[in-house]
């Protein structure tokens, strides 16, 4: 390919060569895109790294959405035909603008991010504490767990159903969310649910 582009997805999870991602780019110096279960492969700050927008935040639910790329992209991708079903509905559009300006005057990015970060390193504290080996991964506000050698989720399965039968739902092979109403207290809450779950799995394992 003359212009190529790499599209790394869910594969990259049961890859035993994960860091290799990483030199492959820096070798090749390729745009990337991640999807599914690789976001989080690549900081948000890489300049390597172009991303999707999708509705949920920049509408607060309602259908509309951006892609989003580095600079690098901008006039090749001016030359890619794309078409979708609901760009130019207003409703969508007011809702996107009000969620933005909302989110500015608010300061929200900084205040999940600071939730975002509280959760993942409460996370690492507490599998360290029953014995436990993670890897927490992902941006702050869109974070994930695996544990060392769970290769099949056999084991995020049984963590995640403690955490469920205590009212918290964190999908044991998907990355999560934060949003705005994700308080420090919430977060707390959260991460009491989330220790007796890594007690459960302490003791199963």
């Amino acid at each position: 390919a003359q212009r190529p582009v790499a599209v790394v997805g869910t594969q990259w999870w049961w890859s035993p060569y994960k860091d290799a991602i990483h030199d492959f780019l820096r070798r090749y110096d390729l745009p990337v895109f991640l999807n599914g279960g690789a976001r989080g492969a690549l900081p948000p700050d890489d300049p390597r790294f172009f991303r999707l927008c999708r509705s949920k935040a920049l509408g607060n639910g309602h259908p509309i959405a951006a892609l989003l790329g580095i600079r690098a992209l901008e006039h090749a991708a001016t030359t890619v035909s794309a078409t979708g079903s609901f760009w130019l509905n207003s409703a969508p559009m007011a809702a996107a603008v009000a969620t933005l300006t909302r989110a500015r005057q608010a300061d929200l990015l900084t205040s999940m991010t600071a939730a975002g970060s509280a959760f993942q390193q409460g996370l690492r504290d507490q599998a360290s504490a029953h014995g436990l080996v993670v890897s927490v991964s992902g941006p702050a506000t869109m974070p994930f767990m695996t544990f060392d050698g769970d290769d099949d989720f056999d084991v995020a399965r049984v963590w995640a159903a403690a955490c469920a039968e205590r009212g918290v739902y964190l999908h044991p092979t998907h990355n999560w969310f934060l949003s705005a109403a994700h308080s420090p207290a919430i977060i707390s809450r959260v991460l009491d649910a989330t220790d007796l779950a890594f007690g459960r799995v302490a003791a199963w394992s």
